[in-house]
């Protein structure tokens, strides 16, 4: 089509290379994927799958790049649905034991909202990548919305346990949230135009 913003499409599979590569240099330095695992396996497709979207988005190949991102939310789902009972604990979802002290850090029961927001910003980008024109760009912008609205709740929730945001916790949101957005620009030009 004429109308196609084929740059659109190559800037949203970089970001989102970008997104899987260094959030798979990360996990190789930090090592924080621990013991090989079901949990770490979806932990890794998380990453690697939007990873593998890119490349099919750089090539205007849209299907594929919905099906990994769908195969993505099926992962996102499989990681963080058991953790939202956790979360609705009467005194929170529990994030550390001092071995030395015995202290508990818990997050509040507010925070359940971020597990629910990562679920949704790959649900809402994997939908969109379905679709054409406007469906396709509300869902992208959506999808956007909660992986940043995730990363504000992530950065808040380091006031509770001791730590400090790196630059991981913003980074790789960044990444997704832009390699979304990009792509329901790059959908939103290839709606009928009769």
């Amino acid at each position: 089509m004429k109308n196609e913003k084929r740059g659109f499409a190559v800037a949203s599979g970089v970001a989102l290379l970008l997104y899987g590569a260094l959030l798979g240099a990360a996990a190789l330095i930090f090592s924080f994927l621990g013991p090989f695992s079901l949990g770490s396996a979806l932990a890794v497709s998380y990453y690697l799958l939007p990873a593998i979207a890119g490349i099919f988005l750089i090539r205007q190949e849209c299907k594929p790049a919905a099906i990994l991102m769908t195969l993505t939310a099926v992962a996102i789902l499989l990681l963080e649905i058991p953790e939202i009972p956790q979360y609705l604990a009467p005194e929170g979802f529990l994030v550390d034991t001092n071995a030395a002290t015995g202290v508990s850090e818990y997050l509040p029961r507010s925070f359940v909202a971020l597990p629910i927001l990562q679920i949704l910003a790959v649900v809402f980008f994997a939908v969109g990548l379905w679709l054409r024109g406007w469906g396709a760009l509300v869902l992208t912008a959506l999808a956007a919305g909660a992986e940043l609205a995730s990363m504000g709740l992530r950065l808040a929730s380091f006031r509770y346990v001791s730590g400090e945001p790196t630059a991981v916790d913003l980074v790789f949101p960044a990444f997704f949230a832009l390699g979304a957005i990009l792509a329901g620009l790059y959908l939103f030009s290839l709606r009928e135009k009769d």
